[in-house]
């Protein structure tokens, strides 16, 4: 059972937060840079990803745990209004709204782009540890989209305030994340090695293992040069039972990309 002041999913889901984009007009957020447009494609692509992304853990035994099922059901359903906001401010800039990452050709197959059957028969050894885990990914994955919104505060006024409207919904998200993990990683050193192996080997914010290269590098370099980078970092390096080394391949992973 979650501790009495742990995150309350009940509250989560009867206070959800629904449609967005009536909080601005298309006329206020026109005269976009494209760098600004291509950062806001990029996350909206992420933030559209949810259903790929549930598709692929419940069907390991996270499906058995309500209250993680639950909070995600209402996580799915405010993520595409986050999604559907950030679609709004590229039509009002006359931009194409891309699909979700759950949408995109599959790349050549690798780790982060298992389907549910492999996930599925892959979790019967790791069991309810692998919860902790996709948690813990979920949580480093929150962190990477925020510090990207982070990216578009020197953006137009209404830009930067759309960002920190959508960075304070996943920010709920965030506290959920944070307290799950803290308290599984501090209950079973089984399910910190687990986490931390997974955490090694994913592609982050989750979904962008379905992006070109040339997207994830993008993403890279506006994180550093706004300084997102190491906000982030500090963010990360906060997160308890996760060692340094974990970390900085997390943080390598993300900002230095190979060559195509």
């Amino acid at each position: 059972m979650p501790a009495p002041d742990a995150f309350d999913v009940r509250e989560f889901a009867r206070t959800a937060q629904g449609r967005l984009r009536d909080e601005w007009s298309a006329a206020e957020l026109g005269g976009v840079a494209p760098s600004d447009l291509r950062m806001i494609t990029f996350l909206l692509r992420i933030e559209g990803g949810t259903m790929a992304y549930l598709r692929n853990v419940l069907v390991t035994p996270m499906h058995k745990d309500a209250r993680v099922t639950a909070f995600l059901v209402t996580w799915a359903f405010e993520k595409f209004w986050i999604a559907d906001a950030l679609g709004f401010v590229l039509d009002a800039n006359g931009a194409a709204v891309p699909a979700a990452t759950g949408a995109v050709e599959p790349r050549p197959s690798g780790r982060s782009r298992r389907g549910p059957v492999s996930r599925a028969v892959g979790a019967i050894a790791s069991g309810e540890t692998l919860i902790a885990a996709h948690l813990a990914s979920s949580l480093v994955s929150d962190a990477v989209v925020r510090a990207g919104y982070a990216t578009l505060a020197a953006s137009t006024p209404a830009v930067a305030a759309v960002a920190a409207r959508l960075s304070a919904v996943d920010e709920r998200h965030a506290r959920f994340f944070r307290s799950e993990v803290d308290r599984r990683l501090a209950a079973s050193a089984r399910a910190v090695s687990l986490a931390q192996r997974e955490l090694r080997r994913e592609t982050y914010p989750l979904g962008a293992a379905d992006l070109s290269d040339d997207e994830r590098r993008f993403f890279g370099s506006r994180l550093a040069e706004s300084g997102a980078d190491a906000l982030l970092e500090a963010e990360l390096r906060d997160v308890g039972h996760v060692d340094a080394p974990t970390i900085d391949r997390v943080m390598s992973g993300l900002l230095r990309h190979p060559s195509p």
